[in-house]
């Protein structure tokens, strides 16, 4: 918690690092932010094209959708 969010630029109070990749549901190498806040399959940092906060009830129900969709994807193709 109160990591640093390339999103805002600041210090957040639900940006968390992690090793976990939702892709595969395990543990990797590489580090990263995740946003606490936003709710779907996949909350990585990276994925939301703007601070959770910030973003309209249509926007937020856009980006869970198109989430559920790739988790979806995931699971037929077997990679999840």
């Amino acid at each position: 918690m109160f990591d640093f969010c390339p999103q805002t630029g600041k210090a957040c109070g639900f940006a968390s690092e992690s090793n976990f990749n939702p892709d595969t549901g395990k543990k990797d190498e590489t580090t990263e932010v995740f946003c606490g806040v936003a709710s779907g399959y996949d909350t990585r940092q990276k994925n939301l094209p703007r601070c959770w906060k910030d973003m309209s009830k249509p926007e937020k129900a856009k980006h869970s959708k198109q989430m559920k969709d790739k988790f979806v994807s995931l699971q037929i193709t077997g990679r999840r």
